[in-house]
């Protein structure tokens, strides 16, 4: 994904670079995006979780996971001709509580303008205020529950 996405860094350079400083005694953050162009619903939340554990591997202390947003022209381009559609704010809940669940460091998720990422009114606040308190504890806490959870998207 990272050729497509034209990014220059490898997964070594990562590795490398993080373990320097880990090394020194600094802590590293790791900026995860949620669902990248190209990638279906699945392969968007499969691939956080993986960037999760590669992160921990290689001894980064707190990973932020961030749905990746239209807004930025290249991305609204990518949108417009069917390679990138953002994720669920359930997706969002989901990578949460799988990279919480493992206690190898905090997990953070980006709720900033998370309201965009919301399909149903009546859950959508319910379900940005569970990611803000596990935000804050670190904690897995009781899913929401709405009506809407019958519902497909494609």
């Amino acid at each position: 994904m990272l050729p497509r996405l034209n990014k220059r860094m490898t997964l070594a350079d990562f590795e490398r670079a993080a373990r320097y400083l880990v090394d020194r005694g600094m802590d590293v953050r790791a900026f995860i995006l949620l669902r990248t162009p190209f990638q279906t619903e699945r392969q968007g939340v499969e691939w956080a979780k993986r960037s999760i554990d590669y992160a921990f591997s290689v001894g980064v202390e707190c990973c932020v996971v961030i749905p990746t947003r239209s807004g930025n022209g290249a991305m609204d381009r990518l949108h417009e001709s069917g390679l990138f559609e953002p994720p669920r704010v359930e997706d969002l809940e989901e990578v949460l509580d799988y990279g919480i669940s493992l206690g190898r460091g905090r997990v953070f998720a980006d709720l900033w303008d998370i309201e965009r990422f919301f399909a149903c009114p009546r859950c959508g606040p319910l379900r940005r205020d569970r990611l803000n308190r596990a935000n804050l504890s670190q904690r897995i806490l009781p899913p929401v529950k709405c009506q809407c959870d019958h519902l497909e998207r494609s």
